[in-house]
């Protein structure tokens, strides 16, 4: 039977308070997967960047994404059985559930360089390996981690794969193709040598046979316990990333560039087997007779023997540059390349359609209540609909600037503006469109009319533009800045905004008379504002979310499940943002709905434990926060890049369970370093000792 796959979004145990944002494109998520496990052919996980956690207890069938306000990158995931897994990621990040991923719980690795591989031999014995030649052993499931040194091996060396075939012996790859090994349970490593290009992945078949794979289509197999290493010919140059063994006959290799690779005779010969896509693939899982892998940009897809593959995520996709929706649930996201998709049923599901026109790419749309719609675009580019985008018509602009907004007041009543200072206007539903003079030559980039007669632009250099006469003519308005204004909003009669460049906010609250350069705490462009009554969203690059709940005198930073360059964000019927960006991505959340942080006495935490703090980066407050398993003397203190003491936030003892702290940062934008120490009261020999970074940005 063909499996289809299938995706149910499940929030679980949200760690912070924020609104809660869900993908809605592409499908089931889009940020990059590097790694897949199947304990057996039901109970699953895939991991990646910004904290990616999906799991699955049917063999892949459907998925789960569990958030747990981890935006560190996640590289690889061990399971042992269907409740407990480990995984590595950036900056020293290892975490751990012990019940199918309801709860996924910090260890301390000790060390903050990046952790690339892991392999737990069972529930007590593990390795983690990673940058700088970390080796990380625990025999007590992670509750404890101890480095180990290695010699005559370069501190640059980055380790980043690690297999066990008994809890004494095991291999690692990494840098250069190093193959290192032991047999007393990782207490000492002996340097084998090297296969060449930089290992990738590393497994073993048995005590005596092994395969690694890796850089510039690296296949190197032993069969005498890596005393030597044989390479096989892979007829590619691509990168090679992981490695599924079926039995000592069949294998399957996944690569860069949609490279899949198949053989059933050791490998003495391969067989191609490309992917419809551009995006890397990073894991592979055999479940149950089926291959699925993961990869690049959210990429997902399923075979099974002797059938094509069943492609979920293809990770390759479209930059969404902006979105429409009208009060009936009918919106349209439009972008490059000619790009459009369609929703009716408020966002819930989108479906890409053809425009039928042109394959210009498209900044900005326009959707009325009724149906009536208009996009512009590259090179004076407008398409208009009548029927809420199921088809569509050229209408003639006479100017070859690129157009990138759009505003109507009404059916009839609509500006464009784009490059060069180009604003046009009609009076009959695009019918006709004439020229305005805006006397300026800088970039247009946002309109936005209030009524028939007063209208607002903004552009390049701190532009904006005011008209009371319809934009017969137009006023330039005092700003007091140089930097790009890419959207203008307003969100009533007197309250208004322009986002920009470098993390701009321009606020007035007198309907334009005058405007405040707020502070946000970034410096990241923001490219959209939306809101309504006192409570405003601005997004921008890097997956910026800024939140304001007093009418943007203030702002805060919210995490929104990805680092991707968000272009837009629209409020819809004042029930749902919805944001969009590159790669295709659409994200949604209710604007009435704030997730709040655990109660601290609901989850005994099972070993200390110190989270990233959050917001990060920050401006000017942070939330710290950590879990004690028993009674403990903690302190918690602040340094600087240099080692300095900065501040000490706590130095008392605490009870079992979960606290936290807020530091308000009175000094300079930079790095910053918090560290705790605890020691349990009840046994003085349980010490906890943990560094983490944080940067304000101010």
């Amino acid at each position: 039977m063909k499996k289809n796959i299938l995706i149910m979004f499940i929030i679980i145990t949200p760690l912070f308070s924020a609104h809660q944002w869900n993908w809605k494109n592409p499908f089931p998520q889009g940020n990059t997967l590097y790694s897949i496990q199947f304990v057996n052919s039901s109970y699953g996980y895939a991991v990646g960047e910004n904290g990616t956690i999906m799991a699955s207890s049917n063999g892949g069938t459907s998925w789960e994404i569990q958030y747990e306000a981890i935006t560190d990158h996640l590289r690889e995931i061990s399971v042992i059985d269907s409740l407990t897994a480990w995984v590595v990621g950036d900056n020293g990040t290892i975490l751990k559930t012990t019940n199918g991923g309801m709860q996924w719980m910090q260890q301390s690795s000790g060390v903050t360089d990046g952790l690339n591989g892991v392999f737990f031999y069972d529930k007590n014995i593990g390795c983690a390996v990673g940058d700088t030649k970390v080796i990380l052993m625990t025999t007590d499931g992670g509750n404890s981690w101890s480095r180990k040194t290695i010699s005559g091996v370069s501190n640059s060396t980055s380790l980043i794969s690690t297999y066990f075939v008994s809890p004494l012996e095991g291999w690692i790859t990494g840098s250069n193709g190093i193959i290192l090994h032991t047999v007393n349970g990782g207490l000492s490593w002996s340097n084998q040598g090297t296969v060449g290009s930089t290992g990738m992945k590393i497994k073993f078949i048995n005590s005596v046979s092994g395969i690694v794979v890796g850089d510039k289509g690296l296949i190197s197999k032993t069969t005498n316990s890596g005393t030597t290493w044989t390479k096989l010919t892979s007829n590619t140059t691509n990168g090679l990333n992981d490695v599924e063994i079926i039995n000592e006959s069949e294998y399957w290799i996944t690569g860069d560039n949609g490279l899949s690779l198949h053989t059933t005779n050791g490998g003495a010969s391969w067989a191609i087997d490309e992917l419809q896509t551009y995006a890397s693939i990073y894991g592979c899982a055999i479940v149950h007779g089926t291959i699925i892998t993961v990869g690049e940009f959210g990429f997902l897809a399923a075979k099974e023997a002797g059938t094509p593959w069943q492609m979920v995520n293809s990770g390759v996709h479209k930059n969404i540059n902006w979105l429409g929706m009208s009060p009936s649930g009918i919106g349209i996201a439009v972008g490059d390349y000619g790009f459009m998709s369609r929703t009716t049923d408020h966002g819930a599901s989108w479906i890409e359609f053809a425009n039928g026109v042109t394959g210009d790419s498209f900044y900005g749309i326009q959707i009325n209540p009724f149906g009536n719609s208009w996009v512009v675009g590259d090179l004076g580019v407008l398409l208009y609909s009548s029927n809420a985008g199921i088809t569509w018509k050229q209408q003639t602009t006479n100017t070859t600037n690129t157009l990138f907004g759009i505003s109507f007041i009404d059916d009839n009543n609509g500006w464009a503006v784009g490059y060069g200072g180009e604003i046009i206007h009609t009076t009959n539903g695009g019918v006709s469109w004439q020229k305005q003079q805006s006397t300026v030559t800088n970039s247009l980039y946002g309109v936005i009319f209030t009524s028939l007669e007063e209208g607002w632009i903004s552009g390049g250099n701190g532009l904006v533009l005011h008209s009371t006469n319809s934009g017969a003519s137009w006023t330039k308005v005092t700003t007091g800045i140089t930097n790009n204004l890419f959207n203008i909003y307003f969100g009533s009669a007197t309250v208004g905004f322009a986002v920009g460049s470098t993390g701009t906010i321009l606020r007035t609250t007198d309907a334009g008379a005058s405007w405040l350069n707020v502070q946000t705490g970034t410096l990241k462009n923001i490219y959209s504002i939306a809101g309504n009554n006192s409570t405003y969203w601005a997004v921008g690059d890097s997956g910026c979310v800024l939140y304001s709940t007093n009418t943007g005198e203030s702002w805060s930073l919210e995490f929104a499940s990805t680092s991707y360059e968000f272009l837009d964000i629209v409020n819809h019927n004042d029930t749902t943002l919805m944001i969009c960006g590159v790669n295709g991505t659409i994200l949604s959340s209710d604007m009435n709905t704030v997730i709040t942080i655990r109660k601290t006495d609901e989850i005994i935490p099972e070993w200390f434990m110190l989270q990233q703090n959050y917001p990060n980066p920050f401006n000017p407050s942070t939330t710290i926060r950590y879990g004690l398993p028993s009674q403990s003397n903690v302190t918690l203190r602040i340094y600087n890049i240099l080692g300095q003491l900065m501040e000490e936030l706590v130095n008392t003892e605490q009870s079992t369970g979960w606290h936290e702290t807020t530091w308000i940062a009175n000094v300079s934008s930079g790095l910053y370093f918090y560290r705790i120490e605890a020691v349990s009261t009840l046994d003085p020999n349980k010490r906890f000792t943990q560094l983490k970074k944080m940067l304000l940005l101010k």
